[in-house]
């Protein structure tokens, strides 16, 4: 119940982005305990909200100003986080709103890593030139 002191402090953290979504996590499973109260629930569902769209918000905005950069923000393991991407903790901590929104690039690239058919030397009729040998 302490939101104000929360983002304060999330204002001076070296990943907010991280740090939010961790947050949003934290609020989600305490409002699933059995002992909290339904008006608690909904508060807590409301922070873990809150933090959710501070994340979205900033990395909306880190994405406006470098795509590239934005998506090494995402994908760089953190030693504070168990080697964990923010996409990860995103991920664990069931941010859909996030992931929607921001990471839609980040989880192409895990698919697909480098094998982009269009930046190769033979690009897409190499592919098809070995499909037909």
């Amino acid at each position: 119940k302490r939101q104000p002191l929360a983002k304060l402090m999330w204002a001076r953290l070296e990943s907010p982005i991280r740090t939010a979504l961790t947050a949003a996590s934290f609020y989600r499973s305490w409002a699933r305990y059995a002992d909290v109260k339904p008006n608690d629930q909904v508060l807590l569902l409301k922070f873990a909200d809150e933090f959710e769209q501070m994340a979205t918000g900033l990395c909306v905005q880190a994405m406006a100003l470098n795509d590239e950069q934005a998506l090494e923000i995402l994908e760089r393991p953190s030693t504070n986080w168990r080697g964990h991407t923010a996409v990860d903790v995103a991920i664990f901590g069931n941010s859909t709103t996030f992931i929607e929104q921001c990471c839609g690039a980040a989880l192409d690239y895990r698919w697909s890593g480098d094998l982009d058919p269009y930046n190769q030397a033979l690009g897409l009729y190499g592919s098809v030139l070995v499909s037909l040998l």
